[in-house]
């Protein structure tokens, strides 16, 4: 993401949580590596607004992947909780709430997506896991087409995430 928006300076701003400074350590390294400049925003300790705007949208995130998992339980347990936080699938559905949020919430005019392309989104998607063929790059004789999950779309890129019984894979179409 961050090569995506060209910027050669950025800033990381994270509250104190070991697990998060351990992933912001993570992310400058990477980011010195690729001669990005990057400056240490640390919200003060104990001051829940600093990080605000964040914190918000993270519970927007939630929020939205929380309908997308009980729209899967409603079509396939009749609204029975099946999937709780800890599934793999609630983890798809969090990726994926990012995803739209930023290709579809419009904030001050335009989405995220479009503010960082000049463009707006136009890809085709399917509903969060949603029974789809998707199409395999495999040996010969194997099968080209092969059914699972429609679990999102990549953020770079367009290619389709499908989940199947033998793990996931990225198709175009």
């Amino acid at each position: 993401f961050i090569l995506q928006t060209q910027h050669a300076e950025f800033a990381i701003r994270t509250d104190r949580e070991p697990s998060v400074l351990a992933l912001a350590e993570s992310v400058r390294k990477a980011c010195r590596n690729m001669s990005l400049k990057v400056h240490d925003e640390g919200a003060p300790v104990g001051d829940h607004q600093a990080n605000g705007a964040a914190e918000v949208t993270v519970q927007q995130l939630r929020a939205k992947a929380g309908l997308l998992i009980q729209q899967v339980e409603d079509k396939v347990a009749g609204g029975k909780v099946i999937f709780g936080c800890l599934h793999p699938l609630y983890s798809w559905a969090i990726i994926h709430a990012g995803w739209l949020h930023n290709r579809f919430v419009v904030n001050a005019g335009q989405t995220a997506y479009e503010r960082a392309s000049d463009r707006s989104y136009t890809g085709k998607i399917a509903m969060f896991a949603e029974d789809v063929l998707g199409y395999l790059r495999v040996d010969k004789g194997g099968p080209r087409w092969q059914h699972g999950i429609w679990l999102g779309k990549v953020p770079s890129g367009d290619s389709h995430v499908v989940g199947t019984k033998d793990g996931v894979f990225l198709t175009r179409s």
